[in-house]
């Protein structure tokens, strides 16, 4: 159990370096970092997508709460995404 939870903790450490790497090139680039921080809320976004496939979370569990979170969240992010490229 230990061994198991260590190597998907060095598969996710694997997968994340390169998104961090990304992220901190996208913020140093851009004129306006409020464009990247609005996207980084999607990380709850794709938090999703493993959760259903390897922990067995139904898709109908979207329709309650956690349906309307995430909503909120694209909402959210599609919104300040929107605003901050027209004040750019």
């Amino acid at each position: 159990m230990a061994l198991a939870f260590l190597f998907w903790a060095v598969v996710a450490a694997t997968l994340n370096l390169p998104a961090n790497t990304l992220l901190l090139t996208a913020f140093n680039r851009t004129a306006n970092p409020a464009l990247v921080a609005a996207m980084d809320a999607l990380v709850m976004v794709f938090a999703l997508v493993p959760d259903m496939l390897w922990h067995g979370v139904s898709p109908a569990s979207l329709l309650g709460p956690k349906g309307i979170g995430l909503a909120l969240i694209l909402a959210g992010t599609v919104w300040a995404i929107d605003r901050d490229a027209k004040t750019a």
